[in-house]
């Protein structure tokens, strides 16, 4: 029986292919970076671009290895990120928003009663200086 793989793991696939495929073009003929302090000798040379493709190369294949072999467990954060959103869209599309005129009678209520509370702690914050400068003889 064929597996078949998630599309993302074809997505990491071509990924891979791209990236190792540039960075071997790379140390074999570039000029991008230098492990061995060769920047200002042009690139890396020689037996260390072989190296470097080598790396390359095997990091690819690790790649592919766990894609292929490890991606429902790899895939499985995404695909909980994503069913979470859909849900969350779908109640967010449940929700009875209110009018204009419901939003803009809260918004005046809210207001008035921070005014009032606001009013309401700056007399006992008054009150409690007068008290305390009373108590402590202060002027």
């Amino acid at each position: 029986m064929q597996r078949t793989h998630p599309p993302a793991v074809y997505w990491v696939a071509w990924v891979g292919v791209l990236a190792a495929l540039g960075a071997g073009l790379n140390a074999l003929y570039g000029r991008w970076f230098s492990w061995w302090g060769a920047w200002e000798l042009g690139g890396v040379h020689g037996v260390h671009r072989l190296i470097v493709l080598a790396v390359t190369l095997g990091l690819y294949a690790a790649l592919i290895y766990v894609a292929y072999t490890k991606a429902d467990r790899i895939m499985q954060p995404f695909i909980n990120a994503v069913r979470f959103f859909n849900e969350v869209w779908t109640e967010l599309q449940r929700v009875v928003w209110p009018s204009h005129e419901e939003t803009y009678t809260f918004t005046v209520v809210v207001i008035i009663a921070l005014l009032i509370v606001a009013a309401w702690v700056a007399i006992l914050d008054w009150l409690c200086v007068i008290l305390m400068s009373g108590l402590l003889g202060a002027t």
